[in-house]
């Protein structure tokens, strides 16, 4: 990157609570107009302290000297005064650099590539030049490019990004039938169909094309808020904090979308009685079938824009005319790993350029301490030494009610996300203990934090079964016995886990050289498997896939990019 941030000033922080009153007596503090200018209008971190700093020299001074200018190459500065126009609006190359720079959000090399590449006469010398990666790293050339695809891929309201972009935009209009789900095969019964000609019944072709419309509506128009994460993270690092920040505060914080109305998973729960194949019996977690509310409740994997999806008719009753509407209400655990703790932790200390500087009020701060009662509900309730103690259901009850679908997974547990979880609340417990807190108990909620992670790396520990972490665990709350389930062997399980627990530790209580031999396993393909790991086949979920993903080729993904960068 070709400009950088200084770290906030502790001598700013010490003026965030000063009172600065305007020429009409309104006063408030410099934090309070700072957090203004950044959630209400929008300003990068940096622009709005110097603004603030600007407007109150006295009360909020030293908040000034943040924003840094622009450093461009002597071909380019040159270039920055020649006039570049379209329809007939003149402006200078560099007035639309510093407008994409300064008002939209985005990055210098980012705002140089737009000028250069709409511009290519009059603006061609700001090409940012491609970035060489280091021989010891494995990298690619110029990962900025990827931030064009990330920062137009968004969803109608521009307030969140969407995980995929469908290329060519008639894939799914002319996939083969081979490679759709066909999975149905007898008649079902479709509440929403009642009034249909068939009476509410839908035929297995009916619910094999419906099936067919959830894939593409729920790819093309959702955001699996993992990859809000990443986006968020990879964006930070590009220097987008404006985008970040927008899609932070609208989604994030207000928990709701331009088309749902709430992101959280927090119907009231009717209890364990509540037959969910009969009823609506609302979100219940844990052992204890607790109702979960507000920022404490888990946040639904797959979240959109667009509740109905335009010019669309549900297959199940054409006749009907009804619009095909989001069907995917899913809580995760892993994901929420993400959202709640990973991405808003690490742009918190993008934004405020370390931990130590964070906020207590910082409300992508606040996103993970509130999340931690909720969490609690989804403890496997058993006491310390016991099978299962320290893990954590991976979703709540009566969340996965359909054909074909797990009744009981709402007592499962997933490594992988438990994996996720444990990254989550090792960032958590940094912040925690690098940040200077007043008003609220930091070290006391860092010892509840750090008591979660020494239980959950212990029984992250338990799930090696002496040739690969184990994928799956289920808790029977009545009969109060845990059971590892007979999963096969995923990679993705093994590596996440190996990261997140470190080959140290692994080594350590498992012996000498363990996290080698796993890795060989993963990545020697000519190193014949255990007779005990069995493969995935296609369709198997995670893990290592036999046939070729239908989307791999095709979609276009903000993961992807993510780990170029």
């Amino acid at each position: 990157m070709l400009y950088v941030y200084s770290y906030v000033l502790a001598t700013c922080l010490d003026q965030l609570t000063n009172l600065a009153c305007s020429d009409n007596a309104t006063c408030y503090t410099c934090g309070d107009r700072i957090a203004y200018l950044e959630d209400q209008v929008v300003m990068k971190r940096a622009a709005a302290e110097q603004q603030v700093a600007t407007e109150f020299p006295t009360e909020c001074g030293e908040c000034a000297g943040r924003v840094v200018k622009p450093v461009v190459s002597a071909a380019c500065n040159a270039a920055l005064g020649t006039q570049a126009c379209s329809n007939g609006a003149c402006y200078s190359c560099g007035s639309r650099m510093q407008y994409l720079y300064t008002t939209v959000g985005y990055s210098l090399d980012a705002a140089l590539l737009e000028i250069a590449r709409e511009f290519p006469v009059e603006c061609g010398a700001c090409r940012p030049a491609p970035v060489k990666p280091h021989p010891s790293s494995v990298s690619v050339e110029n990962p900025v490019r990827f931030e064009y695809f990330m920062r137009s891929n968004l969803a109608p309201s521009g307030n969140m990004p969407l995980s995929y972009r469908e290329v060519p935009s008639t894939y799914f209009d002319t996939l083969p039938t081979y490679l759709k789900t066909l999975s149905a095969t007898g008649n079902t019964s479709v509440s929403v169909c009642a009034g249909s000609a068939t009476g509410g019944i839908a035929t297995a072709d009916m619910v094999n094309a419906y099936t067919f419309q959830t894939e593409r509506y729920l790819t093309t128009l959702g955001l699996d808020v993992y990859d809000g994460a990443v986006w968020s993270i990879a964006m930070g690092v590009l220097g987008n904090e404006v985008l970040v920040r927008r899609y932070t505060r609208t989604v994030l914080e207000t928990g709701t979308t331009a088309g749902l109305q709430s992101i959280r998973s927090d119907v009231p729960c009717k209890g364990q009685d509540c037959d969910p194949y009969k009823e609506s019996c609302g979100v219940c977690y844990g052992d204890n079938y607790a109702t979960l509310s507000g920022e404490s409740a888990m946040e639904i994997r797959l979240i959109t824009d667009t509740y109905a999806a335009p010019g669309s008719v549900d297959a199940r009753c054409p006749d009907l005319k009804l619009t095909w509407k989001w069907n995917d209400y899913k809580p995760i655990l892993g994901e929420n790993a993400w959202s709640l703790f990973l991405g808003p932790l690490t742009t918190a200390i993008q934004r405020y350029g370390s931990a130590a500087a964070i906020p207590e009020t910082s409300k992508d701060f606040l996103l993970a301490v509130n999340f931690l009662p909720g969490l609690a509900t989804l403890g496997v309730n058993v006491s310390e030494g016991q099978p299962g103690y320290g893990a954590y259901y991976y979703t709540a009850h009566n969340i996965f009610i359909y054909e074909g679908a797990n009744p009981h997974a709402g007592s499962q547990v997933s490594i992988e996300n438990q994996a996720s979880l444990l990254a989550g609340l090792k960032g958590l417990s940094y912040v925690l203990g690098e940040m200077q807190c007043k008003d609220l108990d930091c070290h006391a909620i860092r010892c509840d934090v750090e008591s979660r992670i020494n239980a959950m790396q212990s029984f992250l520990l338990s799930a090696y079964n002496g040739e690969y972490f184990r994928t799956t665990g289920k808790y029977n709350a009545t009969t109060r016995e845990w059971a590892w389930l007979d999963t096969p062997f995923a990679a993705d399980c093994q590596t996440w886990v190996g990261t997140v627990l470190g080959p140290q530790l692994i080594d350590e209580v498992h012996g000498k050289n363990t996290t080698a031999r796993l890795w060989e396993s993963i990545f020697l393909p000519s190193r014949p498997p255990s007779p005990t790991i069995q493969r995935k086949k296609k369709g198997g979920g995670s893990g290592i896939t036999d046939a070729k993903t239908t989307m791999g080729p095709i979609f276009f993904s903000l993961h992807f990019c993510f780990l170029q960068i």
